[in-house]
């Protein structure tokens, strides 16, 4: 199929017979699957009707669909192949622009993506089309949310939000930045301000019966509710926006707003747990026999919990060998689609270089036929020894490269080898994890089991250090900022319906440690938290747990603030001379971290750890 895409856009894009573009349009909207509207467009490029224009616009809707349907590879493969080098008409120089910026995007490439979605804001203020700037802005601060400088996301919004009150009868471009701007809110731990925005995206996409804008701007009320403890708005928003990306064909999306909603339920105390696992295995059974690229690994880990948490630890267990298959399988393809985009790069960088030569090589042969006399031949001869000089400096630069490729084959592998490594601890801790809330559930000491359960808690944040590590393409750091969003997440579920609902506040700075420190880091933030669980928010109200991270202090690598609203606990100068164990783990992980600490529980709890910056 891949082949096929890149053939037909590639012989048909050159093609300039007159046909009209709305009956093309009608063509494709009239289909009611998005696999008939590609069936469709690619005939007409197949029968060659209609201008150059008219052939890039039908390639661009079909990587859009492709996109929509989770397909990113083809996509790629279709932008790849049209030839945009020509005059073509503002609108559809537009189209390509940003067809091609959010398929990079989609497709990790994200120094193109930037580079396009730069390029057709430019171009849409020059040809003074400011709406088509607004919506090339809009989508900008989504691609830089989806790599998380949520700064320039906020900062790309405001620009579209200043612009847009030129356009206030525009309701799709309004839907649309509201909605982005609330997954920014929820990316930022601001709750009340993303409900507002989201509110505000179903307002405007009602007005126009926008089912994509509505599935998109449902699924971040869910994610809201979710974070506000509100469980049947969690629960009624996810299954409304499913409906809606299905609606609206976007079949990637509805599959993650179905991920949402059956996480969710799967992950709640009090569940029917027969009804979720019978859920859970029709939602893989889709994923199999529609063939979507989406990876089942995290649903097999639902399912042998969910049989753990029922006392079926001999089907918990093949859950979790086919959840460990399935997570392998997942990251030996992404590490061997990376692999492929990097030798197709090569290629295409070799393509180049051959036409550049052939190209060069004709230059000069017209040269010589054109010029016969002496100080032409003059001219050719120095040209000849200026390209004997340029000709060894390119076999200079050649053989350098050859080695650099070589070198970062070396680097690959090593990195490779290095993830995979962090995998299989991720998976063995995973296992282990499972091993000790099997014997937590069927202990009949509550002391035990509350024991096995803290030290599962424990394990957890030592798990994510390795899975951020394997899942990291970069360097063998982890994202501080990242790892402490997604720790906190993950100890809130866990005591879900076992504690009050607390608000996370949380602060910080951007900082990356590595392996060592941030697992000291992560089992310290356990620690406070767990404790203030357990002992400090017992009848208050609007309960609280806040982290600030800073790294602007001098001479600190970085200040980490942790406190709550709770009532506190004054020991007895018995116990002050016998600490418990929490406080002698938050003395161990402080000292391992080389910092000084201060800690007062008088009152509400506070804890300051300095770490200063390494000599």
């Amino acid at each position: 199929m891949k082949y096929l895409l890149v053939s037909i856009a590639a012989v048909f894009l050159s093609t300039n017979l007159l046909f009209a573009q709305d009956q093309t349009t009608s063509a494709w909207k009239s289909w009611r699957s998005p696999q008939e509207r590609i069936d469709s467009i690619e005939l007409l490029l197949k029968g060659g009707k209609g201008s150059v224009g008219l052939q890039v616009i039908r390639c661009c809707e079909i990587a859009n669909i492709y996109n929509d349907q989770g397909k990113y590879h083809f996509a790629d493969s279709v932008v790849e192949a049209i030839d945009a080098s020509g005059k073509l008409p503002a609108e559809v120089r537009f189209k390509y622009l940003l067809t091609f910026a959010n398929t990079k995007k989609f497709n990790a490439a994200p120094v193109l993506a930037n580079d396009y979605y730069e390029e057709a804001i430019d171009f849409a203020l020059k040809v003074r089309k400011e709406t088509w700037a607004i919506e090339a802005i809009i989508s900008h601060a989504e691609f830089f949310r989806k790599y998380q400088d949520y700064d320039q996301s906020q900062e790309c919004l405001k620009k579209a939000f200043e612009m847009l009150a030129k356009y206030p009868k525009k309701y799709r471009l309004w839907a649309y930045a509201h909605n982005r701007k609330a997954a920014v809110m929820n990316e930022r731990f601001t709750a009340e301000e993303a409900l507002h925005e989201s509110l505000l995206s179903v307002e405007y996409a009602s007005r126009i019966n926008d089912p994509d804008l509505l599935a998109s701007s449902y699924n971040e009320l869910g994610y809201i509710y979710n974070r506000l403890g509100v469980q049947d708005s969690v629960v009624y928003y996810y299954e409304k926006s499913e409906k809606a990306f299905r609606k609206a064909g976007k079949l990637m999306e509805a599959v993650n707003a179905k991920f949402n909603r059956v996480f969710y339920l799967a992950t709640r105390p009090k569940v029917d747990t027969d009804q979720i696992i019978v859920l859970l295995q029709d939602f893989i059974d889709e994923i199999k026999t529609k063939e979507i690229p989406y990876s089942v690994h995290t649903l097999y880990k639902l399912q042998y919990q969910l049989e753990q948490r029922r006392g079926n630890y001999k089907k918990a267990l093949e859950y979790y060998e086919l959840h460990a298959n399935e997570s392998h399988r997942y990251f030996i393809a992404s590490q061997e689609t990376q692999l492929e985009k990097i030798r197709l790069e090569n290629r295409n960088t070799q393509v180049r270089l051959e036409n550049q030569n052939i190209k060069l090589d004709l230059l000069t042969q017209a040269k010589e036929i054109q010029n016969k006399n002496w100080v032409i031949y003059s001219s050719i001869a120095a040209l000849i020894l200026l390209g004997g000089l340029v000709l060894m400096v390119y076999r200079n630069s050649m053989r350098n490269k050859k080695f650099s490729q070589e070198l970062e084959k070396k680097n690959q592998q090593k990195d490779f080898l290095l993830q995979e490594v962090h995998h299989r601890v991720k998976n063995n801790l995973d296992f282990i994890q499972s091993l000790l809330m099997m014997q937590a559930s069927s202990s009949t000491d509550d002391l035990k089991a509350q024991a096995l359960k803290e030290a599962n808690t424990r394990l957890t944040s030592i798990s994510m250090v390795h899975e951020m590590l394997y899942n990291d393409e970069s360097e063998n750091v982890v994202d501080v900022k990242l790892y402490v969003r997604d720790l906190m997440d993950n100890l809130l579920t866990s005591f879900n319906g076992n504690s009050p609902q607390v608000r996370l506040d949380i602060s910080v700075d951007e900082l990356y440690l590595g392996i060592q420190d941030c697992t000291a880091l992560g089992l310290l933030l356990t620690e406070c938290f767990t404790n203030s669980m357990k002992h400090a928010f017992d009848q208050i109200e609007d309960p609280f747990f806040k982290i600030d991270l800073s790294t602007l202090e001098k001479n600190h690598q970085f200040t980490l603030t942790i406190s709550d609203n709770g009532k506190g606990k004054k020991e007895s100068s018995k116990q002050s001379d016998k600490p418990s164990l929490g406080m002698r783990l938050i003395d161990i992980f402080s000292r391992q971290l080389k910092g000084e600490y201060t800690l007062n529980l008088e009152g509400s709890f506070t804890f300051q750890l300095k770490v200063p910056t390494a000599s």
